[in-house]
């Protein structure tokens, strides 16, 4: 069966409720990664939604290995965004191994292209996962 490579990277948008966690001091929020639902404002892509999105469907690249091998899936990845904006931690938490290399990797650069999340105004590092779905379909 022959395919056309068609590639659909969803960015999974989550109601940006405000949550404030309370905590003993800044100093220990800057050095403990607070999770997505922790933080006050929540760590965003420069540009928004919309520019994270049309910066996935530029930079990730469907393996060619993968394609040969009709390998589809979704890979969920986990990363910390630092104080300064720059990814750090990312791994893959699911999915094939080949999904994974390059969904790491895409996320990988946009490193420093994040205003980070902040809690009582000031920045803290935080979590974020963003599922990445490869999919082939029919010619």
């Amino acid at each position: 069966m022959s395919f056309r490579m068609l590639f659909y990277a969803f960015l999974a948008l989550v109601s940006f409720g405000l949550l404030v966690s309370l905590c003993s001091s800044c100093h220990k929020q800057a050095a403990s990664v607070l999770p997505e639902n922790e933080v006050a404002t929540q760590a965003d892509f420069k540009g928004g939604a919309s520019a994270w999105l049309s910066f996935l469907n530029k930079n990730i690249r469907y393996p060619d290995e993968a394609v040969n091998e009709e390998i589809m899936g979704t890979v969920p990845v986990k990363f910390v965004i630092e104080t300064d904006g720059k990814v750090t931690d990312v791994q893959a938490l699911e999915g094939h191994a080949l999904l994974q290399k390059e969904a790491i990797r895409a996320i990988q650069l946009s490193s420093g292209q994040w205003k980070p999340g902040e809690v009582d105004g000031h920045p803290v590092r935080s979590f974020k996962t963003q599922p990445i779905v490869f999919r082939l379909e029919a010619q």
